[in-house]
């Protein structure tokens, strides 16, 4: 009898041995099927995302941009500012019956990194047509607000246009003055 049970155990174990070292090709299939299936909805699922995230992304910027008409670039990133300094200050004599000086310190924005190699290389033109232009203020016109604001939009303009004229285009957005002193 043990040896009825031997030979019944040997037969089944053959058969299971025979399925292991064949294996199913139908399984290899499903197997492929299956990984392929989640790799593609895992891709699909990343460039959806991405997608949502990039429209959201821009419905924000342009709803940030509604106060200025919906421009277009309203909804582009913009770039840090770069500040570029034109020390020394400037010191004029305004415009006036008696002796009167104007002391400017200004600083130049830009959002373009190379343009501030630009406005190094154009400074003395740059600073000629400022002391220029702060040269012919009278004390009454930049002791007001309004004044230095317009002082400073005439400063920006005419260093664009310098600017323009070396370059082919302005470079610069804003002009700031760090400290105005008036005596």
């Amino acid at each position: 009898m043990a040896s009825a049970a031997t030979a019944n155990d040997e037969d089944p174990a053959k058969p299971a041995a025979k399925a292991k070292k064949g294996g199913s090709p139908m399984l290899a299939i499903i197997i492929a099927v299956v990984l392929s299936t989640g790799a593609s909805a895992g891709i699909s699922f990343m460039l959806v995302r991405h997608a949502l995230d990039a429209a959201a992304h821009k419905a924000d910027a342009a709803a940030d941009g509604e106060g200025d008409g919906g421009k277009a670039d309203a909804a582009k990133p913009r770039d840090p500012p770069n500040y570029v300094p034109l020390d020394p200050a400037f010191v004029v004599n305004l415009e006036a019956d008696d002796t009167r000086f104007l002391q400017v310190q200004v600083q130049l924005m830009t959002r373009d990194a190379h343009a501030v190699d630009t406005l190094k290389l154009h400074e003395p033109l740059i600073r000629n047509a400022l002391l220029m232009l702060f040269s012919q203020q009278h004390p009454a016109d930049v002791a007001t607000l309004a004044g230095k604001e317009k002082l400073q939009a005439d400063a920006l303009a005419e260093i664009q246009r310098i600017l323009t004229q070396e370059t082919g285009k302005p470079q610069i957005e804003a002009v700031y003055f760090t400290s105005f002193v008036m005596q």
